[in-house]
Formats: C-alpha cells, structure tokens, sequence
C-alpha cells in the first residue's frame, strides 16, 4: 500500500482505482497469492492493459493536450523527464542531439500544466502519469520487440524492479537518506516560495545524536555549516524548530 500511495502521490481519483483493484485481484486469488503479484496484476490491468481505465486516461490526455502534429516534438521530451533527466543538459544528452528549442519546448509544457520547473530542474507534474510514460509508453511504442505478450512481461519486470527499488529505499535509515540527499548538491538553482535558492555543493556532511530521538546532521563548506535536526518518533512542535538540546532558543544564519 505504501507503494500504491508513493505512485500516485495520493490523488484520490488515482488510489480508488489501483487499491480498488489491487483489492479485488488479491480477494479473487485468496490468501495463498503473494501481495507482490496482486500488485503486479493490478498495475498491468489499469496502467497496462488497452481497456485499462488509467491507460485510457492517460491516453486520452496525450490525444488532447498533444495535437497530431505536434507530439513528436513533445513526447520525446516528456519521455526524456521520465526516466529521470531534470535539466537542459541532461535532457539534450539523453535525447542524443541539439536542440535549440527545447527551452521553447519546455515553457509550452509548462503552460499546459503537463510539466514544473524549479531553478533549473524539471519534472512531469503529474507523477503517475510519468510512471505510465516510463513504463508503458516507452515499451509499447518504442519497443523493438514486436510480441506483445513479452511488452507486456517487460512491463511487470520494470513495475517489479521499481518496487523493490521502494522497498530498498524505505527501508534505508532515515539519517542517512538525508544525509545523501544533502551530500548530492552541487550548486544548482531550486525555487522555493517565487525565491531562487542555490543547492551548496558541500565539502563534508556528518550526523551525530544529540538526544534519544533527535540527530544533528551538520553540512560544512569552507567556513560556513549548515545545520539540520531530524526528530523521530513524535510530531515536532515549535520548540523543536527553536531549541537547542540545552533549551536555549538560538539563531542561525543559513
């Protein structure tokens, strides 16, 4: 369920129809059937499938916002976010060639509400609607392979890989995940609240425990450090978000 909840970013629409028919495939297979292939068929027979409704959703979306014409200079692009490339450069290297009006490209699927920017990172806005672009669309108009039954076979490898990849991850200390997120800066832009924001490329990142439930995960870079606190284990109030260890109120530059 936390997979289901992950994928589609808990939009209702989204998570009635996979958990309804995650649900049902698992209480027609009965209790000896692994919770893995139910969420498996389920994800085939909704993303999948031609009469899946999601599949047609997302179809139909592709049909409406994407004009005949104009879907080979956008859905290389969206394909490109897809699976993964967030900036310019990322994106002209991926596709394998110039192109000097993909900045163009970019605004014009920003203005259609099919793709965000921060900084200078992009991202599909809608995060289901990238998964089927990833693992549906890719293989069934990409493809070499001409034997529907084995696209749809690569389609339950992928969805399967990328659980476990979301088993992994959840399972990963939360300090750490952090911290790996901190020590993956490298100066680019973000915006955050209409304010450009730079992602300092740090010289060290450490964490160390500091009470029961709370680490201190401390970002240096020349002589400045950036300083987080991650509370676990109960909701952090107001005196979290100011107290020190000792209880005594301080400030912080950065």
């Amino acid at each position: 369920m936390d997979y289901i909840i992950r994928v589609s970013q808990g939009s209702p629409f989204y998570l009635e129809v996979l958990s309804g028919r995650f649900a049902e495939i698992c209480g027609r297979q009965g209790p000896g059937y692994s919770s893995k292939e139910c969420l498996l068929e389920s994800f085939a027979g909704v993303l999948y499938e031609s009469e899946g409704i999601l599949n047609q959703y997302f179809m139909n979306n592709v049909n409406f916002f994407l004009e005949k014409k104009s879907r080979k200079k956008f859905l290389p692009v969206l394909i490109s976010l897809s699976r993964g490339n967030s900036t310019l450069k990322a994106i002209q290297k991926d596709m394998g060639r110039a192109d000097k009006g993909l900045s163009s490209k970019l605004l014009k699927l920003q203005e259609m509400d099919l793709v965000s920017k921060s900084g200078v990172f992009y991202e599909v806005s809608d995060k289901l609607f990238e998964y089927w672009l990833k693992h549906v669309y890719c293989i069934k108009s990409q493809s070499l392979i001409d034997d529907m039954d084995i696209k749809y076979l690569e389609f339950k490898r992928r969805v399967s890989e990328d659980f476990m990849e979301c088993c992994l991850f959840s399972s990963t200390n939360v300090i750490n995940r952090i911290a790996d997120l901190l020590s993956s800066f490298n100066n680019e832009k973000i915006q955050i609240r209409m304010n450009d924001r730079k992602l300092p490329r740090f010289d060290s990142v450490r964490s160390r425990r500091i009470s029961e439930n709370v680490h201190e995960i401390i970002c240096s870079v020349r002589n400045k450090s950036w300083i987080c606190h991650v509370k676990q284990g109960d909701i952090a109030d107001e005196h979290d978000i100011c107290a020190t260890p000792g209880g005594v109120c301080r400030e912080r530059g950065q």
